[in-house]
């Protein structure tokens, strides 16, 4: 009994062992493949999710975010409220379209079409240059009289309001009574430095010359009444001048001799030099291409020293 007794615990110990050996090489497979799987998800759900990016980025249209409205050159409330927007506008209409057609070309945001309709040269009459004179103190007062808060006003609408008052003291230019009729400048003629309408009237007619490039004789018409206008403008500057040496209101011989001298070879260099063909000035090639009859009276290619005569000057 004693032996069976053992036997049989020997075999319970022998019997009990098995179950927990074959657990523990089981278990020791079963964490092996887990940390395969592991191993293989890290590496594995990067590398998907970069190619499910890069196939989006592929096909997808372009998705470019909405961009803020820009509000900085839109007009403050107290500049709509008080009215400085609409007399700002219209500043700088009269400006272009009908005191000083011949900047035109400086207009922001200006098409060939209004160029060709606007632009004339710039006409130093008498009666001219009082209308313009009296439109500037007209607007200047329009714009005083604007009930507004400048501490309401962004800083480039103050800015705007400071220059437009000065540009209209002076005529809507930046020497002080040189174009104020009353003060009777403009029959003085060019200063020293040669800032004086005058001296900018072949350089504004250069800028847009190429708007008026002819096609048809019509055109070509049209271009010819511009050069006209242009000869008349040197033609009653000088009857200007004549006009001040009539009535005593002239300027030193030394400031007469140093305008004069800026006149001719600064301003008209070419024109000085060359005599009335202006070597190498810009009329004769804004049509050279032309090949039209002009009137029965000949015209051509190279027209341009038919048409253009600065003798005047």
């Amino acid at each position: 009994m004693d032996e069976l007794s053992n036997y049989e615990r020997g075999s319970a110990s022998t019997i009990g062992m098995a179950p927990n050996y074959y657990n523990s090489h089981q278990s020791g497979k079963l964490g092996k493949s887990r940390q395969w799987l592991v191993n293989l998800l890290i590496i594995g759900i990067p590398i998907l999710l970069c190619a499910i990016l890069v196939i989006i980025l592929m096909f997808v249209p372009d998705m470019k975010a909405p961009e803020p409205p820009n509000t900085q050159c839109l007009p403050s409330a107290e500049s709509d409220s008080s009215k400085l927007t609409a007399t700002l506008k219209k500043i700088q209409t009269e400006f272009y379209n009908r005191l000083y057609p011949e900047k035109i070309y400086s207009k922001p945001g200006v098409t060939p079409e209004e160029i060709r309709s606007v632009y004339r040269p710039w006409d130093p009459s008498p009666n001219t240059i009082k209308f313009k004179t009296d439109e500037a103190a007209k607007l200047l007062k329009e714009l005083k009289d604007l009930k507004i808060n400048t501490t309401l006003l962004k800083i480039r609408e103050r800015k705007a309001v400071h220059v437009a008052k000065a540009i209209l003291l002076n005529n809507f230019g930046w020497a002080p009574y040189g174009q104020n009729y009353y003060g009777g400048d403009w029959m003085f003629g060019p200063d020293f430095f040669c800032w004086q309408p005058i001296c900018t009237v072949l350089l504004d007619f250069g800028a847009v010359i190429e708007t008026f490039k002819p096609h048809n004789t019509s055109e070509l018409k049209k271009l010819d009444q511009l050069f006209n206008q242009v000869n008349h403008t040197f033609e009653r500057y000088i009857a200007n001048l004549e006009l001040g040496v009539l009535t005593g209101y002239v300027r030193p011989k030394e400031a007469c001799v140093g305008g004069l001298h800026n006149f001719h070879y600064v301003a008209y260099r070419n024109i000085a030099l060359e005599n009335e063909t202006g070597e190498g000035c810009f009329p004769g090639e804004a049509y050279a291409h032309v090949n039209v009859e002009w009137g029965g009276g000949g015209g051509g290619e190279g027209g341009g020293e038919k048409f253009f005569n600065p003798g005047a000057i």
